[in-house]
């Protein structure tokens, strides 16, 4: 029976020692493999420096420039706006200096024609009175028109 102890120890050494050899060949395996891919990664970080930060760089000046751009278009609307502003005010000044040097001499004038035109009022209700000559003859005046008011 120790004989076959023996054998059975042997056979598990046996076994244990394939299965170490096996793990590390596994391992070893693993390692290559995990240095592989390490290796394959820098290669691409290094790619992707080397085509990528170009980019981002003149992504970094583009952004500058669109920056610069939109602050010179900030300044030309201020400027645009207070050339604008000046330019309203002269033609306002402009207007009401003409509207006092026209209306002037109007204003008189219109005054002049309201008087005239109550004057031609005044002869054409005394010629339809009649005048002087309905006055001389001593006839009486008709309303005509007016007789509806009198109640």
């Amino acid at each position: 029976m120790e004989s076959w102890g023996v054998i059975l120890l042997a056979v598990i050494a046996a076994c244990c020692l394939v299965q170490a050899v096996v793990q590390t060949v596994v391992l070893v395996g693993l390692v290559r493999s995990g240095q592989r891919v390490a290796k394959r990664l820098d290669d691409i970080q290094v790619q992707l420096d080397k085509e990528i930060r170009p980019l981002l760089q003149n992504l970094g000046q583009i952004t500058r420039n669109v920056s610069d751009v939109s602050e010179l278009a900030v300044n030309r609307a201020k400027r645009i706006d207070v050339l604008l502003a000046a330019t309203v005010e002269t033609l306002e000044d402009g207007v009401a200096t003409l509207r006092r040097s026209v209306m002037g001499p109007l204003g008189r004038l219109a005054d002049l024609t309201a008087v005239v035109r109550g004057l031609r009022r005044g002869v054409e209700v005394y010629r339809q009175l009649g005048g002087f000559e309905a006055q001389r003859r001593g006839t009486t005046r008709r309303y005509a028109e007016d007789e509806h008011l009198f109640i």
